[in-house]
């Protein structure tokens, strides 16, 4: 099955390995200079061992999620928005899972950076406005 999916996408992208250079000259920030690179006998071993515990994890990991969120959110009116303990629970629960799924199937290893309004990399007045932190604090 992983190698027939392998196959298949290989047919749909030949439009991206076969591409002529004048039209990659035109548009240089949408080559892909790595397509003609891309091989059967380099996708075929993923393919065989990786595709499908890569989605089985995928897929209980958005089971889990939906079962998590259900059971934080019942009894509860959705119309109104979430507060307290079951909003901090439901960021949680949607900050891990995702972050959880990339880990366990060996997407990638992830390092997440918090940045707060206060931060000096957070300065967004260039296209906010000059006093953009005032607004958004009264806001």
């Amino acid at each position: 099955m992983g190698i027939a999916c392998v196959e298949n996408a290989l047919k749909n992208s030949k439009r991206f390995m076969e591409v002529p250079e004048w039209l990659d000259a035109k548009f240089p920030a949408f080559r892909r200079p790595d397509a003609k690179k891309w091989s059967r006998w380099n996708l075929y071993p993923g393919a065989m061992t990786v595709l499908f515990p890569r989605l089985i994890i995928t897929f209980m990991s958005i089971m889990l999620l939906g079962i998590c969120s259900s059971i934080i959110c019942w009894g509860i009116d959705l119309k109104v928005p979430l507060t307290g303990l079951r909003r901090k629970l439901i960021t949680k629960v949607h900050d891990w899972l995702p972050w959880s799924t990339m880990v366990l199937g060996w997407w990638a290893s992830v390092n997440r950076v918090d940045i707060t309004v206060d931060d000096p990399k957070a300065d967004y007045s260039e296209y906010l406005g000059p006093n953009w932190k005032e607004e958004l604090a009264a806001y």
